[in-house]
């Protein structure tokens, strides 16, 4: 039986399939798989440190360049 955490579980936030240990990314506490951790605009790849997080929708864009620049970014949280 495999182990859960008791504060991430074992489920994506994104397809809510199982995360096995090597593919695990955690960002604002949530569990991803590496490939499912990508950018709600663009659709870009994240990396830790490369994104800003909207905790009012729990979107997730990139921090720099992100399609169509500064204002997209911005216009993310609107998701």
């Amino acid at each position: 039986m495999a182990r859960k955490s008791p504060f991430l579980g074992n489920e994506c936030f994104v397809c809510h399939s199982r995360v096995f240990l090597m593919e695990r990314l955690v960002a604002e506490r949530k569990l991803f798989h590496r490939a499912c951790f990508r950018c709600d605009k663009c659709g870009a790849c994240l990396r830790p440190g490369t994104y800003h997080f909207f905790p009012e929708t729990e979107k997730f864009c990139c921090l720099f360049d992100c399609t169509g620049g500064n204002e997209e970014v911005l216009s993310c949280a609107l998701i």
